[in-house]
Order: C-alpha cells, then structure tokens, then sequence
C-alpha cells in the first residue's frame, strides 16, 4: 500500500511537474510528506518459513523508511527486507540477510532501486560479518547475505542478548556514511519485544533439529 500510495501523490503532480519547476520548498514538503506517511507503515514480524511441512527458517520480515539527509537532501529511502535463522538438515546452522532500497526521484515520479553497498548485522557486540560465506545481489535488486555458523558464535550470540534485538547496517553509495536501525524500533516496544521472542523460540527448535542431526551423526 505505502508504494501504491506514493505513486499516486507523484502522478497527482505530474501536471504540474511538466507545466514548470517545482520549488525546493515545494520538493522538501513533498519528501516530509512521502516520509510521513511511510513510517506509519513501519514494522517487523515472524515468518515461520517450512519444506514439506519440517521448519527450514525463522525469518524476521521488516520494512522500514528513512530520510537520506547526507547524501539524497533528505529524500525517503523506502526499506523492505528480512534477517533469518536458516536450517537445512545435515548442514551447520545459518542466518541470512536480504534488503531491497528504493529511492524517491521527483523529476521522474519513480522509485529508482538502489542496490546497497554495504551490509550487516550486528547483534549485541558480535559482527556477522566475520561468518559471511555469500554476497550477491537478489534477483529482486536488493542485496543478499548468507553466514555460516560452523563455530554456533552465532546463535550463541541471538542467545545471550537478552532481550535479542538486531542491527542492521547499510550504506547506498561506495564509501557513503552506514545508516543503522534496530529491527526492536520498528513498531511500538511491546509489539516488538513479542515478535523477536518469537524468533528466539523459532531459532531455538532450530537448534534442536542441529543437535538431533549431530546426535545420528554421532552414531
């Protein structure tokens, strides 16, 4: 709905786009209002993600907007993505990172896809990283990540971080400012506080399906 929204605010003003220059003034009320409306669309949550019925991944769905001050004036940057705990039976345990980003431009009344440069999660003090085994861009145009946890420094990390929260770092342009947000800033504290202890809960069964692998593995 919130691109479908934009769109609309942009063809509205496509006449007077064509008849003459818009303002500055008229450009940054148009951004703060695009921007306004987007971050009322702001959450994260669950994705119970299965293969033949056994689980495969926890997978924290986001989206999120923010105004790029440094390098776009303040144009809104429109963030959809997911961080999950990924389970694939005799393999170690792994997480993976996908965010797709698009870019208002008033002079053509589109959103432009920007592929990031730059990506990672952060979760208490551990940076993943050090774990990253894949980096490539998704065939929806945003950036993929994929960590291996052969060590389990990782879950250990999800873990110990009481309540989990994750950070997700980006940058748009090649040695650009990172921009960071917390998957838990996403929605009100108490909606998002349920839905990450979700993720732990997930994580965990994935877990017990490593070790129960481990366990035939053993024998």
């Amino acid at each position: 709905m919130s691109r479908l929204f934009c769109a609309l605010i942009l063809v509205m003003l496509s006449g007077f786009l064509e008849a003459q220059t818009i303002s500055k003034d008229d450009e940054n009320a148009l951004k703060k209002h695009v921007y306004d409306q987007l971050v009322k669309e702001n959450f994260v949550k669950l994705n119970r993600v299965t293969q033949e019925g056994d689980l495969a991944s926890c997978e924290l769905e986001f989206q999120t907007t923010f105004k790029d001050i440094r390098a776009r004036g303040g144009s809104p940057v429109f963030l959809t993505g997911s961080f999950a705990a990924m389970y694939t039976k005799g393999k170690y345990p792994g997480f993976s990172l996908k965010v797709n980003a698009s870019d208002m431009d008033i002079a053509t009344q589109k959103w432009i896809n920007i592929v990031p440069t730059y990506l990672n999660v952060i979760v208490g003090k551990s940076d993943f990283s050090k774990y990253k085994i894949i980096d490539f861009v998704c065939e929806s145009g945003g950036k993929c990540l994929g960590y291996e946890d052969r060590s389990f420094a990782l879950n250990l990390a999800v873990i110990d971080v009481i309540p989990f929260d994750a950070g997700i770092v980006l940058s748009l342009s090649k040695g650009g400012m990172d921009y960071t947000f917390k998957l838990s800033s996403l929605m009100p504290a108490e909606v998002s506080g349920k839905v990450l202890d979700k993720f732990i809960e997930c994580n965990l069964e994935i877990l017990e399906k490593v070790t129960d692998d481990l366990k035939v593995s053993a024998k």
